[in-house]
């Protein structure tokens, strides 16, 4: 479980900061991991901060601290590597070799400079041929992005990718993708959709989600957003990922914090977020936002806990929280004052009031209350279903009572009708009338009865449900009953007796019996209903009752009004008159017709020629729409070959350009470093004692300095004053320019040759000191900026503790080697110079 990258080094380098008792190992290992990269600046930083640390520990060095020297040997090194990778792109190294930048890339990431590398880095997707090779440049791209903290970048590139719709097919990619835009999103702010990124995030054997953070990392990034944003559901939902599940096994507390929060055990919650704290401070991200996620858990929690509740004591919720009266009064009301409470507090009593209604109150109640109606509505359509059932009708029971009230309605009008005191009987009234047959006959009813009998007739409606009897029949049995014995032959009135009578008979169960079964014989309801259902069908009938009587006025009023009308009639003359000028208008009327037609036909048959053009017109239009077509086809064929003109053209271009600014100085002239010697093209420049090298690779190293000096000048067009340079291979000599004397810049193994001394040697080495010393005053007057990193002064070169070093052979041999490397170096910050110049 090791981090990657520079974003170890950080990492370390935060924790010495942050964390005092572990300064000493944090900077140990940040020293160890220094050493293995190319920046000296990181590693003396780091090997100076231990220094300190230790010195106020009271703690001994450790035994791989460098010393000066050694720094100083780094120090070179890095500079060669330096001047090295400064050097243009090789010709074998096209410029649009992908591997290439990448290469460049990471070298600028091994030595500290990310700027650098994200600037080489931002050339390869113009040389991405596949999508997967996008894709390595989006993942490079993203990481380098949250190193240098640029978030926004971070998720700009994530979702750049994912439209690419080939993150599937990776899974690993995909998920430090995940990795990398959950943890921007978290740093800017998002807690929930980091959370739903960093859950997603696959979990892989090693225990590294991505190079940026551990497994450990991740959950603990992921549990505390999802506390300080997520409600009690949501949390449930995330403890069953399977991913995050993995996660939490290096991260066992974060499992532990989310249960206690869904469990509402706020104690357990509080205590294990102070055990996570220190882990929570160690990370250089969280390490920011720790107060904020802190306060939001607390406030979640308090949220969770005081929301099932109308009123709750604040020292019992004090007491749970852990928690002094007075600051848990000062939580609550920033968030009452937020919006996200809904309630007040009561300072005498110390009692927290909900201002709403009782939730849960109010939901039991809808639950209540919808169930009451469904099983309303249930018990409603089953009894409709068992009135179909039974085949319940009303109707024509309802008729019949109608028309026999409307019969003793007309009774009581012939009644009323008749002159005399004494009123017509029923029977004298009907007596002129032809009789019907006796089986068809109904029995009389005296009008005086009639208010009577109505009365009597409603209570026996109440125990026999007499309007479900269909037929006219039921009616005449029932007053059968009622009045036996209506009228005698002498016309004495004995209604009431009868009705006495009929009423005494009511009271005779067994002839209430008869006819209950009567009823029931012929119905196909059982007989007698309740009294209830009586009432309600009475009320029905009564109502049914007046709108009829409406109605009949109406009637009555309708007719009234149409014999008015009919004697005010016009006169047969004027109706005949009123009928012939109607044959005229009709007449009239049937000729304007004729001629419509005719004109309607006229137009039919112009229509049909002005459709006929319109079809000529369309077919040309669909002639000029083709030939319209071909020629953009045409233009378009034009169009794609003057582009894939134009790409050809841009690309012998960009090669021109390239060959233009190709530069085989860095490849021609190789200068590098083995231990204590400057090499160039492969030959060693010195001796040491215990390494002897022979005069010719010498004289082989020297002429091939002296050749890369001539061709930087003539590329710069420098003109030496003092000096001339005649690169001769081994063989290279300078020429003194006043006296025209022959300076050779070769030796031999008794310091002599072609009668050459070895002053003249001398005087050769340091003319050549003195050609690149003003090689470099000519570079300074075009770039103020520049400098070399070892002075030349006089017949030596000043090293980085300002002591001198002379390139004569009077000096000592490691001296002498010494001093020819730093001149190497010189001249290879120059060749970088050029080399830059010209690209």
């Amino acid at each position: 479980m090791q981090y990657q990258g520079f974003n170890r080094f950080a990492r370390l380098d935060f924790l010495a900061r942050c964390c005092p008792p572990l300064q000493i190992p944090a900077l140990t290992l940040a020293q160890e991991l220094s050493a293995t990269l190319s920046s000296p600046e990181l590693y003396e930083s780091a090997c100076a901060r231990l220094k300190v640390a230790c010195e106020a520990q009271g703690v001994p060095l450790p035994a791989n601290m460098p010393t000066e020297a050694e720094m100083a040997t780094r120090r070179e090194q890095a500079l060669m590597a330096e001047a090295q990778s400064d050097q243009p792109l090789a010709p074998h190294e096209q410029l649009g070799d992908r591997a290439t930048l990448l290469r460049k890339s990471h070298i600028e990431y091994e030595r500290g400079d990310l700027t650098a590398a994200a600037r080489y880095l931002a050339r390869v997707p113009h040389y991405c041929k596949t999508p997967e090779d996008m894709l390595q440049y989006s993942l490079e791209s993203a990481r380098l992005a949250a190193e240098q903290g640029m978030w926004a970048h971070v998720i700009t590139l994530v979702n750049k990718e994912r439209l690419s719709k080939i993150l599937p097919d990776h899974p690993k990619a995909e998920a430090q993708f995940n990795c990398l835009e959950g943890l921007a999103t978290f740093m800017i702010g998002k807690l929930d959709k980091s959370v739903q990124l960093l859950a997603s995030a696959a979990y892989t054997e090693n225990g590294t989600a991505c190079e940026l953070m551990t497994s450990r990392d991740l959950s603990l990034m992921c549990g505390l957003s999802a506390l300080a944003s997520l409600d009690r559901p949501e949390l449930v939902l995330l403890l069953q990922n399977t991913e995050l599940k993995q996660h939490m096994e290096s991260c066992p507390e974060i499992r532990e914090l989310l249960r206690a929060m869904v469990k509402a055990q706020y104690r357990s919650l509080l205590d294990i977020l102070q055990k996570v704290k220190p882990l929570a401070m160690a990370d250089m991200y969280i390490n920011k936002s720790w107060a904020r996620l802190y306060e939001n858990i607390i406030a979640r929690a308090m949220i969770q806990h005081v929301t099932p509740y109308v009123a709750l004591d604040l020292h019992a919720m004090a007491a749970t929280f852990n928690m002094e009266l007075e600051a848990l009064e000062e939580q609550l009301v920033t968030l009452i004052s937020e919006g996200r409470i809904a309630a007040r507090i009561d300072n005498q009593h110390k009692v927290l009031h909900a201002t709403q209604g009782n939730v849960r109150a109010a939901v039991i109640e809808d639950s209540v209350q919808t169930a009451r109606d469904l099983v309303d509505n249930t018990m409603q359509e089953a009894h409709e279903q068992e009135f179909v059932r039974l085949h319940v009708d009303l109707a024509g029971t309802m008729d019949d009572l109608l028309i026999g009230l409307e019969a003793e309605a007309e009774a009581v009008d012939v009644t009323a009708s008749t002159p005399g005191d004494k009123p017509l009987e029923p029977a004298a009234a009907s007596a002129g009338a032809s009789s019907p047959p006796a089986d068809q006959q109904t029995p009389v009813i005296d009008v005086e009865l009639l208010p009577y009998a109505g009365r009597a007739i409603f209570p026996l409606f109440r125990l026999s449900n007499l309007l479900d009897c269909a037929g006219s029949h039921d009616w005449a049995f029932l007053l059968t009953y009622l009045t036996p014995t209506a009228c005698s032959s002498s016309g004495e009135n004995t209604n009431m007796e009868a009705l006495e009578q009929a009423l005494g008979a009511m009271q005779n169960p067994k002839l209430l019996q008869e006819l209950f079964d009567h009823l029931s014989s012929n119905s196909e309801i059982d007989h007698p209903l309740c009294e209830e259902c009586t009432n309600s069908l009475l009320n029905n009938l009564d109502r049914e009752l007046r709108d009829l009587g409406e109605r009949r006025r109406e009637m009555n009023d309708f007719l009234a009004a149409s014999q008015s009308h009919s004697d005010h009639a016009p006169p047969e003359e004027e109706l005949l008159d009123q009928l012939r000028l109607v044959d005229e208008e009709i007449e009239t009327l049937s000729k304007q017709l004729t001629d419509l037609d005719a004109a309607e036909a006229d137009l039919r048959s112009a229509i049909g020629d002005k459709e006929a053009t319109i079809q000529e017109l369309k077919n040309e239009e669909q002639r000029h729409l083709q030939s319209l077509h071909e020629a953009q086809l045409d233009l378009q064929d034009v169009d794609d070959e003057r582009a894939e003109l134009e790409i050809q053209q841009q690309e012998l271009s960009d090669q021109l350009e390239f060959l233009r600014r190709t530069n085989v100085l860095n490849d021609a002239f190789h200068i590098w470093f083995d231990n204590h010697f400057g090499i160039i093209n492969g030959f060693r420049l010195g001796r040491l004692p215990v390494v002897r090298v022979d005069a010719d690779e010498i004289n082989a190293a020297w002429g091939q300095a002296l050749l890369l000096l001539h061709v930087m000048s003539l590329r710069l067009n420098v003109h030496f004053s003092k000096y001339q340079l005649v690169p001769n291979g081994s063989f290279s000599r300078i020429e003194e320019v006043a006296t025209k004397a022959k300076l050779p810049l070769y030796m031999s193994g008794s310091r002599s040759m072609f009668g050459y001394s070895s002053a003249d040697f001398d005087r050769a080495m340091v003319a050549f000191l003195h050609c690149l010393d003003e090689y470099r005053s000519q570079i300074q007057a075009n770039d103020p900026h520049f400098d070399l990193p070892y002075t030349i002064q006089d017949d030596g070169l000043l090293d980085r503790r300002q002591e001198k070093l002379s390139v004569r052979l009077k000096s000592a041999e490691e001296t002498w080697t010494r001093a020819l490397k730093l001149m190497l170096t010189d001249l290879k910050w120059c060749l970088a110079w050029l080399c830059k110049q010209m690209v």
